[in-house]
C-alpha cells in the first residue's frame, strides 16, 4: 500500500475555545435543556489544533418519529455539516414517545422544509423483513419492490437503505431500553430479495446501502451479488462490516462498485464500534459483539496504520463521516463526540484526501448538490 504520500498542510480549526463556548451556549438557549448545554460545552475540550475544519456530509444517519427537523438542521449548520443522508427507521414502538417509528412518507414530509440539507432514502428497516423469507415469493416483498420503484421515480429519494442483512443484537444495553428481535437479524446478501433491490437501485442509478457484519461465511455470497450487478453501487456500512484491512483491500480491488462507509466507527464510547460488552480489550474490539473477523479503525483520533494505508490507496472508496444515531431524538452529546472524533481523524490525512472522505465522495455517490469547498 502507498506509504509515500506526505501529509499536506491541514485545514485548522481557528476558532478559540472561548468563542466556541459562546456559540455552543447560544445554541443551548435556542434548543433549551441542560443536556444540550452540557453536550455543547463539552464539545471542543480535547481539540488539538489539527482537526479538519472543512464542510462535512453525514453520509449515514437515521430518521425516526421522535426527531425535530428544525433542531437537527440548526445543529448541522452550527457545525458545518452541509448535508445529511437520513434513512427512515420503522423499528421502534408507538407506545414509546422517545423512540417512535416512522415511514418513508412521514420522513419526506418532515425533511421537506430542509430540502438541500437533508436527503432521505427509501427505508428498509422494516419489521416484517426480519421475519420474511428473502428467497421465497412473498406478496409483502413484491409490494415493497413496487413501492420502492414508485418512490425512486419521484426523485425525492436518493437511494435504498439501510438494508439490514446481518446485525448483532444490542443485548440489554441501557442505551437501547427496548432492544427486540429487530436488533438480531440473520440474513444473507446472497438472496433473491437483495438481488431485486440491487436491480432497482441500478435501474434508477442510486446506491444501495446495507449493514452486514463481515462474517466469512457471508462475504463470499456478497461478492456474487456485487459481480452480478456491476451497474449498482453498493455501500457497505461500518467499514465494510469491520473486516480486516487485508480482506478489504482485496474486495475493493476486485469490485469497483463497492464503497465503505465509516458510520459510527469512532472509538468514543460508551457505545459504538470501539467497545464490546464484557470485553477486556475495548481499544480493538467491536460493539456490541467482537469476533476474530471484527476490526475497528482508530484509537484516540488516529487511524490504525493499516487503515490509513488503505485510505491512501483507495481514497475514492470511503465515506468517512457517518453519525449513525438511530434511536430517539438526536442525541446531541453522542453526535458532537462523534463529530469531533471524525474531524480529528480527517485531520491526520492529506488535505485533498480529507476533503474526499469528509464530503466529496459522499456528494458524488449520493448525487447531492452541496458545496464541499467552502
Amino acid at each position: 500500500m502507498n506509504e509515500s504520500r506526505a501529509n499536506a498542510p491541514q485545514s485548522r480549526n481557528k476558532n478559540s475555545l472561548n468563542l466556541r463556548s459562546l456559540l455552543m451556549g447560544f445554541l443551548s438557549l435556542v434548543f433549551g435543556g441542560t443536556a444540550m448545554l452540557e453536550a455543547q460545552l463539552s464539545f471542543g475540550k480535547e481539540f488539538s489544533g489539527r482537526e479538519y475544519a472543512g464542510p462535512l456530509i453525514d453520509a449515514h444517519n437515521h430518521w425516526n418519529g421522535s426527531r425535530d427537523a428544525k433542531q437537527v438542521a440548526s445543529l448541522m449548520r452550527m457545525h458545518n455539516v452541509v448535508a445529511v443522508v437520513f434513512m427512515p427507521r420503522a423499528y421502534g414502538s408507538k407506545l414509546n414517545s422517545s423512540d417512535l417509528p416512522t415511514t418513508d412518507e412521514d420522513t419526506l414530509t418532515a425533511l421537506l422544509p430542509y430540502r438541500g440539507i437533508f436527503f432521505p432514502t427509501v427505508g428498509m428497516q422494516l419489521p416484517f423483513l426480519t421475519d420474511s423469507d428473502w428467497g421465497a415469493s412473498d406478496k409483502r416483498l413484491e409490494t415493497l419492490y413496487i413501492e420502492t420503484e414508485r418512490k425512486l421515480a419521484t426523485g425525492d429519494f436518493y437511494g435504498i437503505g439501510e438494508v439490514i442483512v446481518r446485525h448483532y443484537p444490542y443485548f440489554k444495553h441501557p442505551s437501547v431500553p427496548e432492544g427486540g428481535k429487530n436488533m438480531d437479524v440473520r440474513k444473507s446478501l446472497d438472496s433473491e430479495h437483495v438481488r431485486r433491490l440491487a436491480q432497482i437501485a441500478g435501474k434508477y442509478e442510486v446506491p444501495l446501502l446495507f449493514h452486514m457484519e463481515g462474517e466469512p461465511s457471508l462475504v463470499a455470497g456478497a461478492e456474487k451479488v456485487f459481480t452480478e450487478n456491476p451497474k449498482t453501487t453498493f455501500i457497505w456500512s461500518h467499514m465494510c462490516g469491520r473486516i480486516s484491512a487485508t480482506e478489504l483491500s482485496r474486495l475493493l480491488s476486485s469490485h469497483s462498485n463497492l464503497l465503505c462507509d465509516m458510520a459510527g466507527m469512532t472509538n468514543t464510547g460508551p457505545t459504538g464500534y470501539g467497545f464490546a460488552i464484557g470485553r477486556d480489550y475495548p481499544e480493538r474490539s467491536g460493539w456490541p459483539q467482537a469476533f476474530s473477523w471484527t476490526h475497528i479503525i482508530e484509537s484516540n483520533g488516529e487511524y490504525f496504520p493499516e487503515v490509513k494505508d488503505l485510505i491512501l490507496t483507495f481514497p475514492n472508496r470511503f465515506l468517512g463521516v457517518g453519525m449513525d444515531t438511530a434511536h430517539g431524538p438526536l442525541p446531541s452529546r453522542v453526535f458532537l463526540e462523534r463529530l469531533q472524533r471524525f474531524r480529528l481523524l480527517l485531520g491526520t490525512l492529506p488535505l485533498d484526501i480529507a476533503q474526499k472522505l469528509g464530503c466529496s465522495n459522499a456528494k458524488a455517490v449520493w448525487k447531492i448538490n452541496v458545496d464541499c469547498q467552502r
